[in-house]
């Protein structure tokens, strides 16, 4: 009866964990809950065995991705057997991650378990980041803290995966302190906790205070206008046209005339380019001559030059077209029809389940009911478009969560990353929060400004320190599903930053120390250490371990 008591304990506090975990993310934000939300997972699967911390952090995981991929049942097609297989696959590595952490307490302590942890935390988000066609760098411990931008600037040195890193530094050393509070029996008056154990305590809670006074060193805000800015006024449409309207061939008239009315009254304000969102013409301009004519004249009428999304088909569709293949594009057109060829971006990465079926012929997809998507095909180079001498590039819809897509378009001179985006299909939910925490990562890793144009929001204006510079909002303050539009100035700085010249090298550092961790802990013989010990801690010659029936534990006794 007790083991289930205390099986039943140890569930409720690994559910509180990920639970405070989720609400740590928008669009709940208490992201201050982040910075301690792990604590009750470390303290449950310190004493357990291995394969019983595999189980435990994958039960974590399962919570954390239930709760911060709910809004993903709002696409079409998508089932509840989807969301139980997706639920498992993301889960699976916090497995492994707890699997890591146990085996590394047994065999060197808590202490040094404690502070391998970051370095395991990181490479589990760098590998399910990069893990080909299921690549999902969402949802990183670090994507909570994009309200702070004191916080965050260490990014623009090691990306996201830095402050993630400093966030599990924290929350082990405040699972090393209160341990060592359990353990010493201080609130029980059991036992005393050995010295050397809680000098190592104070030694991580030491690195963990240094690194968070390291991390407010870079904070301050630098001052725009440095040698090479020019400043740029931009105009964003947010047209707010429902899903189930904007491919329908009866509103497409309607839907031209809401950008065209929008887009005028952005050209009252003067601006030097006017940005439309992910697929907003509702046929290609590339196939409906009449319709690029239209666009043309608005950009000649505004003076503005105008970059929009159009596309030849909408994502989900389960049908075949022989011989064609669709492409998810960006156009830039000159308002002036000076410009001897279109610019034109089409989509690199494209969207798995939703613009192709990945693994096609080896993965039976149809025997879990997964639509045949197909007929899209991906662009192949990243490109810089010129707007009159501002040099931009262009992600489209989630491309932006992907580090490497911005810093490649810098590395080719982009001064500014403009992310045109429709997530009309997840309804009033956290998706829109979390693309635009990503988006805020974007700019700071880079030091460029962001853009995001979202055809039902959050459209808004981010600044090289991450903070939100301008946010298109109705007069209650509500900025999804309104129509408006968004005017401002940013200022085209030269692009520098350890980051964008680096890529993920932090990431990657901690990948190598967790892969030497975990092979010297396999060259190890298992051993058991009372929690709160490390690993060189040895008992001297004249004490003998006997392990103590009643509590299950090492306890020392000197001759």
């Amino acid at each position: 009866m007790m083991g289930i008591l205390r099986c039943a304990k140890d569930m409720l506090l690994v559910l509180l964990s990920s639970a405070a975990t989720v609400l740590s993310f928008p669009d709940h934000d208490w992201s201050l809950l982040a910075w301690g939300a792990l604590v009750p997972l470390l303290l449950v699967i310190r004493r357990k065995p291995p394969g019983m911390g595999f189980v435990i952090a994958t039960v974590w995981g399962m919570g954390f991705i239930s709760g911060v991929f709910h809004w993903i049942t709002h696409v079409p097609a998508y089932s509840w057997l989807h969301h139980a297989l997706l639920i498992l696959c993301f889960s699976l590595p916090f497995g492994f991650l707890g699997l890591a952490f146990t085996i590394a307490n047994r065999n060197w302590g808590m202490v040094p378990a404690l502070a391998s942890v970051p370095f395991f935390w990181v490479s589990v988000e760098y590998l399910r980041s990069n893990l080909s066609f299921l690549s999902l760098p969402w949802a990183l411990l670090a994507h909570t803290q994009y309200r702070h931008p004191a916080v965050i600037q260490w990014a623009s040195m090691t990306g996201a995966w830095g402050i993630t890193f400093l966030i599990c530094l924290v929350n082990a050393a405040v699972a090393a302190v209160l341990a060592g509070i359990l353990n010493s029996g201080l609130w029980r008056h059991s036992r005393e906790i050995d010295g050397g154990s809680m000098r190592s305590v104070f030694q991580l809670t030491g690195v963990a205070v240094l690194a968070m006074l390291l991390l407010l060193l870079p904070a301050h805000m630098e001052p725009s206008g440095i040698e090479g800015s020019r400043n740029i006024k931009v105009s964003l449409i947010q047209a707010n046209i429902p899903q189930e309207s904007k491919w329908d061939p009866a509103h497409a008239a309607s839907i031209m005339e809401v950008y065209s009315e929008l887009t005028r009254s952005a050209g009252l304000e003067k601006p030097h380019i006017i940005v439309w969102p992910e697929t907003a013409t509702p046929r290609s301009v590339t196939q409906d001559p009449d319709l690029f004519r239209q666009v043309q004249y608005l950009a000649k009428e505004t003076g503005a030059w105008i970059l929009l999304g159009s596309s030849q088909e909408q994502k989900f569709q389960g049908r075949e077209v022989k011989g064609l293949h669709h492409t998810n594009s960006a156009f830039l057109i000159d308002p002036e029809f000076k410009t001897p060829h279109l610019q034109r971006y089409d989509k690199m990465r494209l969207l798995p389940f939703g613009e192709y079926l990945p693994l096609k012929g080896i993965i039976p997809w149809a025997w879990i009911h997964v639509p045949d998507v197909q007929g899209y095909a991906p662009g192949r180079e990243p490109l810089v478009f010129d707007a009159g001498g501002f040099r931009f590039g262009t992600t489209i819809c989630w491309e932006n969560i992907f580090p490497e897509m911005a810093r490649h378009l810098v590395g080719k001179g982009a001064r500014c990353i403009v992310n045109i985006t429709n997530e009309a299909w997840f309804g009033e939910t956290a998706a829109p929060y979390q693309f635009l925490a990503m988006s805020v990562f974007r700019a700071v890793e880079n030091r460029v400004h962001v853009i995001r144009c979202a055809n039902t929001g959050v459209s808004c204006i981010i600044d090289p320190e991450g903070r939100i510079q301008r946010r298109l909002a109705d007069a209650s303050g509500r900025d999804v599903f309104v129509r408006g539009v968004l005017t401002d100035v940013i200022a085209t700085e030269p692009a520098e930053s350890l980051y964008s010249r680096m890529g993920d090298w932090f990431a990657v550092m901690s990948v190598l120390v967790s892969a030497y961790l975990i092979l010297f802990s396999a060259g190890r013989k298992g051993k058991s250490f009372p929690d709160g010990a490390s690993a060189p801690f040895e008992p001297p010659s004249n004490v003998h371990p006997s392990c103590n029936s009643a509590s299950g534990r090492h306890a020392f006794h000197a001759h």
